[in-house]
This record gives C-alpha cells, structure tokens and sequence, in this order.
C-alpha cells in the first residue's frame, strides 16, 4: 500500500497548468473508509492510500474542476500555507497522472 499527499523528489519544481481539468480513471476501483480513500491502480495493482486532504482532492478530480478550482476548494477547507497547500496539491495531481489513476 502506498500512502500518497508527501513532498516528493522535485517538489515546488512545477510548471503545472492549473488551468487544466483531471477526472479519475474509470477503470480505478476506490473505497472510502473514514476520511481516507483507497484506490487501486489495475496497471499496477498496487493499492493507494489518501489523506484527508488528498481524498478530499480525489473527490474534486471529477472533469468539472481545474487544479486552480480544487486548490480554492481546498484552501477554504483546511488551515495551512497557502503556498505550500498549492505546491502540495500540484504535486499530487502531477503523480496520479503520472501514474494514471486520473486523465485530462
């Protein structure tokens, strides 16, 4: 199981789009138990565990909402940095494409 919302390699090193909108791959199972989401990937089966505040993001990656959009959603949800609120969730959004549990 991997546990996803960390500052990876590279972070705050992003030229992200954030005018772009992501939806959830269909072929992604999840479950929410509690307040963290499990997915699992069928490429490489391997299980996702998110936070609170990544499965908050998961549930807005619906093709509805840019990354900008989430990020004001998240900021009027949670207390935090705003800067480090914004990098964090770029980052995030940049791994699950880049291991294909969302889609443009």
């Amino acid at each position: 199981m991997i546990c996803i919302l960390s500052r990876s390699p590279g972070y705050g090193d992003t030229s992200m789009d954030v005018s772009a909108k992501f939806s959830r791959d269909s072929d992604v199972a999840c479950r929410v138990i509690e307040s963290e989401v499990l997915a699992v990937n069928p490429r490489d089966s391997l299980i996702y565990c998110f936070n609170g505040v990544a499965s908050r993001v998961w549930q807005l990656l619906d093709g509805a909402h840019s990354v900008e959009e989430i990020i004001a959603a998240i900021d009027g949800e949670f207390e935090g940095d705003k800067s480090s609120l914004r990098d964090d969730i770029i980052s995030f959004v940049e791994e699950l494409s880049a291991k294909k549990l969302i889609e443009k």
